[in-house]
C-alpha cells in the first residue's frame, strides 16, 4: 500500500511483473531450463510459474508427456533447478498446486490410491418395463439413491414400494456413481472435493512435497500458490449428502433428483427452494472442505493462497452451472488473491470481434477485486489470454489488462507458453513473429499493475448480488443490467452478498470489512434479500451511486485509490474500439499529474478533457507534492512528412510443417523497393514474419535543434522496433505509434531502419493443421482458429510523421 515512486513506476521490479504460464509437458533437462529461461528474458518476461502437464493429464486431447514423473522425486529435484536459476536471473515466480486442471486431484494420483474419493454424481438408470412387470426399489444397495416414475405430462413420482406397471413404462433409478469418462479426459482425474479427506490428501501430495523440495525458498521466494477452478459437477453428489441435507434443512433432497438431474424443471416454489437449499449446502461443503482448510495450510506455511473459480464471468453462469458456487463470493474470499478466468475472449473490444465465445457481463472482474477488498489483501489476480489465439497483439492485451485494472484486478498472469516446440502455434515463445517486441507489452503491463496496487481503492458503492433469485433458477438479467449502467455513469462499485452483510462491521457510517468500506448499497429489482439482511443493509440502501468523477463520455471507466502521503490516483480507460475523447470533473483542486504507463514520463496535467486511443488507460495522480522526475508537457510546434524510399527485406518467416512451427531467418536477404501500405502485395497473403523497412530522409537546419521529437508511424501491423541513425529509439506496439527520442540523434542526413512483425494468423490460416496433427494436437484449435481468421494483415502503413516538440 505504497505512494507513488517515480524510480519504480519507471523500472518496476519483477514482483509487478506479469507472470507467463510455462506449459511443461515433454522431457525436462536443466539445459532447456537455461535456453526456456533465457528465451524469456529476451521478451521482458519477468515472472513465470510451471503448469506440469503429465500424460495422464488429458491423453486424449493434449499431447503431452512430461518427464520426469508428476510429484516424484526426480520431478522436485528438477524444479528446484528450475527455482534456483529463475531466482538468479532475477525471475519473480509462483508455485501451481496441480498437474494439468482442474486443482484437486494430484493429476490422478488421489483417485488411484482411493477410488473413493473419485468424483460422483447422481445418475438415472432407465429401466424398461412391460405391462404387468413388478418393480421393487432395492434394498441395502449402497449405490441406490431413490426411484422414480414419469408421467405422460412430464411429472415425477418417487416409488415407495413395489409398482406393477399397467403399460409399456420406464423407471428411472437414481444411483450414486463415478463421473463417466468426458473427451476431455477421464474419471480418474476429478475428485470430491465435498469430502475433507481429499483435500487431506492433496496437500499431503502437493504442497506438503513442494514445501519439502523447496525449503527456505518456499514462502520466501514462492509467496503464491495457485488453486485453479476446483469444481462440483452440476448433478455432482457426495457420500452421505441426503443425511446431510436432512440434517441441514430438515426435508428429503431425494424427492428432487429429478430437478437436480435436469430431467424436470423445477415449477413449484418446493421444487425451486430444493434446488436453491441443495446449491447452498454444496457450496458450504466445497467451501469448508476444501478451500478453507488450503488457506488455512497456505497461512500456517508463509505463503499466499491464490486462484480462482470457474465461470466466473456472470453470476449466473458461476450458480447454475456449477453449484458449489452458490455462495461464489464466499469462495473467492478464501483465497488471499481471489481471481477470474479471462480465456475465452470474455473481454474484447466490441466492434473488433465478429463473436464472443461465452455471454459475460463487462464488469466481471470486480468479482475478484470485491473479494480482494473484504479479505483484506487488495490483490486480485487474472488468468488471460490462454484461447485468444495468435491474433493476440500487444494492443489487445493492452484491452484486456487495462479493462481489469480499471476494476481493481492487479496481479496479472498471461498464459501460456510450451515447453517442448510448437505445433500449430507459437503462442508466446521465440517462434512468434516480433517475440522480443515483447518487451514493450511486458514493461507496460508492469506499469499499469504497480499503479493498480498503489493505496487502496476508494469505492463508496456496493452492488448486491442476488444470489438466492439464480439459486432458485432466475436469471440476473436486473443485476447485469444495473452494474453495466452504473460503470456508464462513471461509477466504481463492489459487489456484496449475504455473508458479507451478516459478518460487516458499521464504522463510522460505513459498511465495512477488511479494507472495503461502502457508503451506498444498490439493490437489483426483484432481488430476494432476508429479512436480518435487510434490516442491516436498510440505512445505506440507495437508488443513486456516487461516481468516482463526472464523466461525459460513456464509455470511459473509471477508477481511484488513495495514496498513504494523501494523494488520490485514478485510472480511466477507454473501452470503446475506436479513439474517444471526453471531459472529465474530478473533485479535486490540487495540482495534478499524468503518469505515462507507455514510457514511464511523468508530466503535469492540466487539461479538462482526456482523449484516450482504444483500450488505452490514462492515470492521473493528484497531489500537493509533486513526484520526482516532472518533465514538462510538450506539444508539437511543427510536423513534419518523411519522405523516405524504403528498401524492404525480409528477415525472418514462420513455417509450420508437421514437427511443428518453425521461424527462420532468411539467409541472404534481398531487399526490394517498398512504400507504405500492407505488405501482402510484396509477400503474398499467407507470409507471417518479420521485414525491415529500411531508407533515408532528410532535414533542414530549421527543423533541427530541438530538445525532444516524436515520430509517428502512422498505422502498423503489428509491432515495429525502430532504429534511428544506428541508435535504437524504442518498440512501437500501441496505437497511436508513437515514439519519442531526443533531439540529439537528429541531423541533415538521417538512416531509418524499422523491423516490422505482423502475427502467426497468416501463416496458420492457409495451413490444413488436420492433415499434419493428430487431433491430440489441437486441443483448443478450433476456438482459436476462429478468433485467428478475423486477423490477416502486416506491414507499415503510415503516413510517417516527424513532430518537433516543444
Amino acid at each position: 500500500m505504497n505512494a507513488f515512486d517515480r524510480t519504480l513506476f519507471k523500472n518496476p521490479t519483477a514482483q509487478y511483473a506479469s507472470a507467463y504460464a510455462w506449459v511443461w509437458d515433454t522431457e525436462i533437462t536443466k539445459e532447456g531450463i537455461d535456453r526456456g529461461l533465457a528465451m524469456l528474458k529476451s521478451a521482458g518476461i519477468g515472472a513465470v510459474y510451471v503448469i506440469p502437464e503429465p500424460k495422464a493429464f488429458r491423453p486424449q486431447t493434449v499431447d503431452a508427456d512430461m518427464k520426469p514423473e508428476y510429484l516424484s522425486d526426480e520431478y522436485f529435484e528438477i524444479f528446484k533447478y528450475f527455482t534456483q536459476k529463475a531466482k538468479s536471473m532475477g525471475f519473480a515466480a509462483w508455485l501451481y498446486d496441480e498437474g494439468g486442471w482442474p486443482s484437486g486431484s494430484a493429476c490422478k494420483k488421489i483417485a488411484k490410491m482411493h477410488p473413493e474419493l473419485g468424483r460422483h454424481r447422481a445418475a438415472a438408470i432407465e429401466i424398461p418395463l412391460a405391462k404387468g412387470m413388478t418393480y421393487t426399489p432395492p434394498e441395502n444397495h449402497e449405490s441406490f439413491l431413490a426411484a422414480f416414475t414419469k408421467a405422460q405430462d412430464g411429472t415425477f413420482t418417487r416409488i415407495r414400494g413395489p409398482i406393477v406397471c399397467d403399460g409399456v413404462s420406464k423407471v428411472f433409478e437414481y444411483r450414486y456413481i463415478r463421473v463417466a469418462f468426458r473427451v476431455d479426459h477421464d474419471e480418474e482425474f476429478d475428485t470430491d472435493i465435498m469430502n475433507p479427506e481429499t483435500t487431506r490428501l492433496f496437500l499431503e501430495l502437493t504442497h506438503e512435497r513442494y514445501k519439502k523440495f523447496l525449503g527456505e525458498d518456499f514462502g520466501t521466494y514462492y509467496t503464491y500458490i495457485f488453486d485453479d477452478e476446483a469444481a462440483v459437477e452440476p448433478d455432482g453428489w457426495t457420500r452421505g449428502f441426503e443425511d446431510m441435507f436432512f440434517e441441514e434443512y430438515g426435508y428429503d433432497i431425494l424427492d428432487y433428483l429429478p430437478q437436480i438431474s435436469y430431467r424436470a424443471p423445477a415449477i413449484t416454489e418446493k421444487e425451486k427452494l430444493a434446488m436453491a437449499d441443495r446449491r447452498r449446502l454444496v457450496s458450504k461443503l466445497v467451501n469448508q472442505n476444501f478451500f478453507k482448510p488450503i488457506q488455512d495450510w497456505c497461512h500456517e506455511n508463509g505463503i499466499m493462497a491464490i486462484g480462482h473459480v470457474d465461470n466466473d464471468h456472470d453470476l449466473e453462469s458461476m450458480i447454475l452451472r456449477l453449484p458449489c458456487y452458490a455462495r461464489p463470493l464466499e469462495a473467492l474470499r478464501l483465497f488471499d488473491v481471489p481471481g477470474v478466468d479471462v480465456i475465452y475472449r470474455h473481454i474484447y473490444p466490441e466492434g473488433l470481434s465478429t463473436q464472443r465465445v461465452e455471454y459475460s457481463v463487462p464488469f466481471f472482474p470486480r468479482f475478484a477485486s470485491s473479494a480482494a477488498a473484504q479479505v483484506g489483501t487488495g490483490l486480485a489476480l487474472t488468468e488471460s489470454l490462454a484461447c485468444y489465439g495468435e491474433g493476440t497483439t500487444p494492443e489487445i492485451m493492452r484491452y484486456v489488462f487495462g479493462a481489469q485494472a480499471v476494476r481493481g484486478i492487479n496481479v496479472f498472469n498471461c498464459n501460456s507458453l510450451h515447453y517442448s516446440q510448437p505445433r500449430i502455434r507459437p503462442l508466446f515463445t521465440d517462434v512468434r513473429p516480433g517475440f522480443e517486441h515483447l518487451n514493450a507489452i511486458n514493461k507496460y503491463l508492469s506499469r499499469l499493475a504497480y499503479l493498480a496496487r498503489l493505496g487502496t481503492a476508494e469505492v463508496k458503492n456496493a452492488l448486491y448480488m442476488p444470489c438466492e433469485n439464480v439459486c432458485r433458477g432466475e436469471n440476473a438479467d436486473a443485476f447485469h443490467a444495473l452494474g453495466v449502467e452504473l460503470e456508464k455513469q462513471g461509477c466504481s462499485f463492489d459487489l456484496i452478498d449475504d455473508d458479507f452483510v451478516r459478518r460487516a462491521e458499521i464504522n463510522n457510517g460505513r459498511l465495512s470489512m477488511g479494507l472495503a468500506a461502502y457508503e451506498k448499497v444498490l439493490i437489483p429489482e426483484g432481488a430476494l434479500v432476508p429479512e436480518d439482511v435487510s434490516q442491516k443493509l436498510a440505512p445505506f440502501l440507495s437508488s443513486r451511486a456516487t461516481p468516482v468523477a463526472a464523466v461525459e463520455n460513456e464509455n470511459f471507466r473509471l477508477s481511484k485509490r488513495n495514496l498513504p502521503d494523501g494523494a488520490t490516483l485514478y485510472l480511466v480507460f477507454n473501452e470503446d474500439c475506436r479513439v474517444q475523447k471526453g471531459d472529465i470533473r474530478f473533485a479535486e483542486n490540487r495540482p495534478a499529474y499524468r503518469l505515462w504507463i507507455e514510457d514511464g514520463r511523468v508530466e503535469p496535467f492540466e487539461a479538462t478533457s482526456l482523449t484516450l486511443d482504444f483500450g488505452e488507460t490514462a492515470a492521473i495522480l493528484f497531489s500537493d507534492t509533486a513526484p520526482d522526475g516532472v518533465e514538462p508537457a510538450l506539444s508539437p510546434v511543427d510536423v513534419r512528412p518523411v519522405l523516405c524510399g524504403f528498401t524492404l527485406t525480409k528477415t525472418a518467416e514462420l513455417f509450420i510443417d508437421r514437427t511443428g512451427a518453425h521461424k527462420d531467418n532468411v539467409p541472404s536477404p534481398q531487399g526490394i523497393p517498398a512504400e507504405c501500405g500492407p505488405w501482402e502485395k510484396y509477400f503474398g497473403r499467407d507470409f507471417s514474419g518479420e521485414a525491415t523497412y529500411s531508407g533515408e530522409f532528410e532535414l533542414d537546419g530549421e527543423f533541427l535543434g530541438g530538445d525532444f521529437y516524436e515520430l509517428d508511424l502512422g498505422a502498423v501491423e503489428n509491432t515495429a522496433g525502430v532504429r534511428l541513425n544506428g541508435t535504437d529509439i524504442g518498440i512501437a506496439s500501441l496505437s497511436p505509434f508513437v515514439l519519442r527520442f531526443s533531439g540529439e540523434l537528429l541531423r541533415e542526413k538521417n538512416s531509418l531502419e524499422i523491423c516490422v512483425a505482423n502475427t502467426s494468423c497468416n501463416r496458420i490460416n492457409v495451413t490444413d493443421v488436420y492433415s499434419l496433427f493428430d487431433h491430440k494436437h489441437c486441443d483448443g484449435h478450433q476456438l482459436s482458429a476462429t478468433f485467428e481468421r478475423e486477423v490477416n494483415g502486416g506491414g507499415l502503413k503510415g503516413p510517417l510523421t516527424l513532430k518537433k516538440l516543444s
